[in-house]
């Protein structure tokens, strides 16, 4: 790797990601495999995918905020409600 100091930036003349490393699509779609794995086993855990800037949206309600988010999700399990992805848009 050939490296330039310039004051103290440093230039990289190497790539940020190689041939090996995992596709934008390949990590997206794995962490929709993880959020819904642990919304299905663990939904008490979900809301730790979100911030507290974070929006949830489900039909006509929308909510901000972790815990708000957390409450949400809480109300759609008890209610038996079920999830289903119908597609991942990126």
């Amino acid at each position: 790797m050939k490296m330039n100091v310039v004051d103290d930036l440093v230039i990289r003349s190497e790539p940020a990601y190689t041939e090996s490393d995992p596709t934008p699509d390949a990590i997206g779609l794995e962490f929709v495999r993880q959020y819904y794995t642990i919304l299905s086993k663990s939904p008490g855990c979900v809301h730790k995918f979100y911030s507290h800037e974070s929006v949830f949206v489900h039909n006509d309600v929308t909510v901000v905020g972790q815990q708000k988010i957390k409450n949400c999700i809480e109300q759609l399990v008890e209610a038996n409600n079920r999830f289903k992805i119908h597609s991942v848009k990126f």
